[in-house]
Order: C-alpha cells, then sequence, then structure tokens
C-alpha cells in the first residue's frame, strides 16, 4: 500500500491522531487506548492546545497546518455523580449478558433508603434502616444477603463473583460470602445509581465518586488494596481486566500494561465545511506497508448523515478510486471504514 499527504477533515476532534506501522491496540471505550511505547510509531500528533494554526508531531517533530479550524472546550473531567433527585442510568458493556466472573467496585458516600447502585435481574446494593444488603439474583430467583452497618460516610463496596460464589466487601473487609445454586444472572440491563427503575422507591442522597467493573473476580488483597487507595484520595490504576468506569475522567492518565488512557481539556473543532488539517508527508507510509493503524478520537456531531451531501472524511490517506484508505462518515449508515490496496477494495 502507497499514501501520500494524510488529510483531517472532522466535524469536531479532541485529543490525539496516531499512525503506525504496527499492530492496531485494543479498543475499551471513548478516550484514548493506545500503545504508550513508541513502538512502531510514525506520527502522533496531539490536538490539545490553544493555537490551531499549527501543531507539532510528538514523534518527528514535524508540523502540520490546520485551515479554518479553532481551538474549543474538550474533556472536562466529573469528579462525582450527585444522587439528590436523578435517575442516573448508565448502558452496561455490550458483552454483559455473556458476563461470568466479575468485580462491582463502588465508591460511595449514601444516605436514605433504597437502591444506590442495582442491575435489575442480576444485582444490587440496597440500603434500609442504616444497613446495606446485596441484592442477587440467580436461576431466574431474586435472593438477598445482609451486608453491614451503613454510617452515611464515603465507603468502598466491592462485590465479587467467582463461579458460585458471591462475596461482599465493604473498605477492603470481608462481610459476608454466598453460594448460589448456579452464577449471578447476566443480562444487558443498564446500571441504575440512586434509582431503582420503578421497583420501589428510592429516597438516596449521596454521591458516587467510582463505580467499576472488572471480568475477573479479584481477590481480597486486590480490594484491600484498591479500598485503602480510595481512602486516601486516589484512583487506582486499574488492571486489564477492567470493563468499565465511571466517572470515565475518574483517573486523567492510566499506564499499565503498556497500554495509555488519556483525556485533553482542549480539542480542536472542525465545521464539516471548510475546517481541515493537511498532515506532512512520511516517507514510511510511501513504501509497502503490511500492517498499519490509523486512529482519531473525536467527538463527532453529525455520525449517521443523512444526505449524501453531509458524507465526509474523518482522516483519509490519498483516498481515491484506486488507491489509500479513510475513515469517515457514510449516507444513512454511520462510521465507514475504506481500504483499497493493490489487490482491490
Amino acid at each position: 500500500m502507497k499514501f501520500s499527504s494524510i488529510d483531517c477533515k472532522l466535524l469536531a476532534l479532541a485529543g490525539s491522531i496516531a499512525l503506525l506501522s504496527a499492530p492496531a491496540a485494543v479498543g475499551a471505550d471513548w478516550y484514548t487506548r493506545y500503545q504508550h511505547t513508541d513502538n512502531g510509531l510514525v506520527a502522533g500528533f496531539d490536538f490539545n492546545g490553544n493555537e490551531p494554526a499549527a501543531i507539532r508531531d510528538e514523534i518527528s517533530r514535524k508540523t502540520a497546518v490546520g485551515t479554518a479550524v479553532k481551538s474549543v472546550e474538550g474533556w472536562k473531567p466529573i469528579g462525582n455523580y450527585k444522587f439528590e433527585g436523578k435517575k442516573l442510568s448508565f448502558s452496561d458493556t455490550a458483552d454483559a449478558a455473556k458476563r461470568k466472573d466479575f468485580t462491582v467496585i463502588f465508591h460511595a458516600q449514601i444516605k436514605g433508603n433504597g437502591y444506590a447502585l442495582l442491575k435489575k435481574g442480576s444485582f444490587g446494593l440496597l440500603f434500609s434502616n442504616n444497613n446495606v444488603l446485596l441484592y442477587l439474583n440467580s436461576n431466574k430467583r431474586d435472593r438477598s444477603m445482609k451486608g453491614c452497618p451503613n454510617d452515611g460516610a464515603f465507603h468502598t463496596w466491592a462485590i465479587t463473583a467467582a463461579g458460585k460464589k458471591v462475596s461482599l466487601y465493604c473498605d477492603g473487609k470481608p462481610v459476608r460470602s454466598m453460594v448460589l445454586p448456579g452464577g449471578v444472572t447476566a443480562n444487558g440491563e443498564p446500571l441504575l445509581a440512586g434509582n431503582s427503575g420503578g421497583w420501589q422507591k428510592t429516597d438516596v442522597t449521596g454521591s458516587m465518586s467510582l463505580l467499576r467493573i472488572y471480568s475477573k473476580a479479584l481477590s481480597a488483597e486486590d480490594i484491600a488494596a484498591l479500598s485503602a487507595e480510595l481512602k486516601k484520595g486516589s484512583v487506582p490504576t486499574p488492571d486489564a481486566s477492567l470493563v468499565m468506569q465511571l466517572p470515565v475522567g475518574a483517573r486523567n492518565v492510566f499506564i499499565g500494561d503498556d497500554i495509555s488512557y488519556e483525556k485533553k481539556e482542549l480539542a480542536w473543532h472542525f465545521d464539516g465545511q471548510k475546517a481541515f488539517i493537511k498532515l506532512p508527508d512520511y516517507p514510511q507510509l510511501k513504501k509497502n506497508v503490511t500492517a498499519l493503524t490509523a486512529g482519531a478520537w473525536i467527538k463527532p456531531e453529525n455520525t449517521m448523515p443523512r444526505k449524501i451531501s453531509e458524507q465526509g472524511y474523518i482522516i483519509s490517506a490519498n483516498s481515491g478510486a484506486h488507491a489509500g484508505w479513510s475513515i469517515g462518515t457514510y449516507y444513512n449508515n454511520g462510521i465507514n471504514v475504506n481500504l483499497i490496496t493493490s489487490k482491490g477494495r
């Protein structure tokens, strides 16, 4: 594959663009996840700046020039979610219905009565008369497990499910365990916070500063260490089994297992008409490239164009009928990826 210059014509772009002649990293959620080593990295542009006229490649120190783009506010960190009268609901991961072993970390300050955390038909934390109960569903039957007292202060509750065994922890200490007739029921229901979804009256108040789901049952030692970090006001670095975190900005930068997660406070805005940025030439991308990763961290304003005239490129290189590649929006079809090689499309 041979490529020449690269254009970025974006509706809204935040963060960085990376071009690699190396295998792709696996995506986790909407914010940046990429290999933080420079192995195979050809270009890396950081769009976190006030001056959009020019931007420096952090790898080769080349300069790209923007046209009709402007600097706007990007990521705004959320410290915690308030429960006062808000019916918070969060979509679970795409494969939640296949979930088996897992860990839920819930760091919150809870007052009042009702569900502070609930996934209908699966699990929940019910606060009642200054006590915490663990709700579970297994083999199509609802069950409950007595938890521990609640004093209205910030605490870290952890639920682990390993096969048929479910355990509840508070501030790193084991509270109680139960062996179920089957595993905890997995489904695609959303996660409700401070909200019972109509199951019962909820007058819970307080706030949630961290909610995590891991795809494995963390050990008692891991939970104790994690709880100790949260008690100190630190957000623990997750391992590769983390599949969900709220707020997503609870930690600005994670580094572990050769993976970085990063969010930026500023972004460059592209109007989808005249605005674009043209990157400099990279000889490495003009040769016969056998593997390529190209990514743009964006917040698109129109991913489902209803008119052909609204289609546009997010990022492209020499895209045409006979060569190149592109990532863009496609008429009535969302995001479109197009790649043409010497062997065809």
